[in-house]
């Protein structure tokens, strides 16, 4: 399951995973960039994840993430 995680006013903090109970902040899992991943759409059966995202100039934008099997 997938989504994003909210201040106490509904702002997106960030975007998540839940693995094994708990959400896991997506930002945490990939490449440091200058995107921020405030926000997931969908997850599909091969774990490809669609959301939204802030550049450092405050643009946003959307972005899809492919797992790596290797």
């Amino acid at each position: 399951m997938v989504g994003n995680s909210t201040d106490c006013r509904g702002n997106s903090l960030a975007a998540v995973i839940w693995k094994h109970g708990m959400a896991v902040d997506l930002n945490t899992l990939i490449i440091p960039w200058s995107f921020y991943l405030t926000n997931v759409t969908s997850i599909n059966d091969r774990g490809e994840i669609i959301g939204e995202g802030v550049l450092r100039d405050g643009s946003h934008r959307n972005f899809l993430l492919v797992p790596n099997r290797g």
